[in-house]
């Protein structure tokens, strides 16, 4: 008894130590099998995960861009039908600041709903939403195409040569030739393209070599979104070609 037991007791150790010794672990060739599969898997995914949230930031630009646009035309109401006046320059993107500006002191825009979710590290920063420091300016990430100002739009000729007078709207009660009444900044810089020479972008949905389209404003309260093919050069200024 005593001798099976005892050999039974050296095939348990023999089988230990054959556990003890075996590899546990993944081989160097498991381990870089298993790199090169979550490396293929990241290259199906990552593509698919940066064009969801694109589609999540137009999604976020189309309401901000649906807020501007109600309440510019609730302010025109309460303002004899003129769209209110928020340029503050001949620039379509420049607007009064805070409470000179009807959007924010009586309505209920804020600072969020002024910058494309697309384009925030390159537009939504202090220097242009307080222009100066001096409390008078503000660089916003849209386009405003109300004629609001006599000087609205100065040294800014319309590339498109077919258009009717008015040609921007002024009253809610106009038929413009353009119906477009906030747009997403699509700027082209002569020399710079798409970027400044401060390398800050001035295309709110650029995901490669030309603008993928932008959200767009119209009188008629309805916004849509416009691909990159349906857009034309619309406004230039010296260095400056504005696009919708």
């Amino acid at each position: 008894m005593r001798s099976v037991r005892g050999r039974w007791s050296g095939c348990e150790s023999r089988g230990f130590r054959r556990l003890a010794t075996g590899s546990a672990g993944f081989t160097l060739v498991e381990l870089l099998v298993v790199i090169a599969v979550i490396a293929i898997l990241m290259l199906l995914t990552v593509p698919q995960i940066g064009k969801a949230l694109e589609k999540a930031r137009r999604t976020s630009c189309a309401a901000n861009m649906k807020a501007l646009l109600t309440s510019t035309l609730a302010a025109a109401i309460d303002n004899n039908r003129a769209y209110p006046r928020l340029h503050v320059s001949a620039s379509p993107y420049w607007f009064r600041y805070l409470t000179n500006n009807p959007l924010i002191s009586t309505e209920t825009i804020t600072r969020k709903h002024c910058y494309c979710p697309s384009n925030r590290r390159d537009w939504d920063f202090d220097i242009f939403w307080n222009w100066g420091g001096a409390g008078k300016e503000s660089v916003w990430g849209y386009t405003y195409l109300a004629k609001d100002m006599p000087s609205a739009f100065s040294g800014w000729t319309p590339v498109q040569t077919h258009l009717k007078s008015p040609v921007f709207p002024t009253k809610t009660t106009d038929d413009p030739s353009i119906k477009v009444l906030w747009v997403d900044v699509i700027r082209e810089w002569s020399g710079y393209g798409w970027y400044g020479p401060d390398t800050r972008r001035g295309v709110n949905h650029l995901p490669g070599k030309n603008p993928a389209g932008g959200n767009e404003g119209f009188v008629d309260g309805s916004v849509r979104w416009v691909p990159w093919a349906d857009m034309k050069p619309q406004l230039k200024s010296g260095a400056f070609t504005v696009f919708w």
